[in-house]
């Protein structure tokens, strides 16, 4: 990206893999050192930023509507990189939402995910996870083009076999991983 400051050209480079991954990089190409703010956005999501300038952690004021505000005299090559955590959180609805009561999403960063029966077998109202899932997060570049995969471990109940003709079971519900 190219833009004028006060007549004279700035150019912007940025490097990511976002949003599979929490991180980025800038990289500034100017004529001459410039004094300028370079505002940076912080999506709500995060709880956890670091921005770091030409290697060093870079302590910033304040966040304001979003934005870190970094003000200062930018050099030719000075290099920004963004660092933000995206842990697997557990999302609940308000429980005022009766048609979402019992049900949880899985949200990494900006990508919501969902379970499906390709991976995970029918009857995907009948898994449960546990309050303290783990998740083992990777990057599957065989996947739709290249997509970041969660995998953990759930319990559900006993499939029934294809030919039952018994509404119940005494099985107990068994753990399982699922994608």
């Amino acid at each position: 990206m190219q833009l004028e400051l006060d007549g004279k050209p700035v150019q912007l480079t940025q490097e990511t893999n976002y949003p599979w991954d929490g991180q980025a990089a800038l990289q500034l190409s100017l004529e001459a050192p410039a004094e300028f703010t370079l505002s940076l956005r912080i999506p709500g999501w995060c709880r956890k930023a670091v921005i770091k300038v030409g290697g060093a952690e870079t302590e910033v004021d304040r966040t304001q509507n979003g934005y870190a505000k970094l003000k200062r005299t930018w050099q030719d090559g000075d290099r920004i990189e963004l660092s933000f955590e995206m842990p697997v959180e557990i999302m609940r609805a308000h429980p005022n939402v009766r048609e979402n009561a019992g049900k949880v999403a899985l949200q990494r960063g900006p990508v919501v995910f969902c379970l499906e029966e390709i991976d995970n077998g029918p009857n995907l109202q009948d898994i449960v996870l546990p309050a303290d899932a783990q998740f083992d997060v990777h990057f599957d570049d065989q996947l739709l083009g290249g997509v970041t995969v969660l995998t953990g471990i759930g319990s559900r109940s006993v499939i029934p076999p294809e030919r039952s003709d018994s509404l119940y079971t005494t099985h107990p519900l068994t753990g399982h991983p699922y994608r």
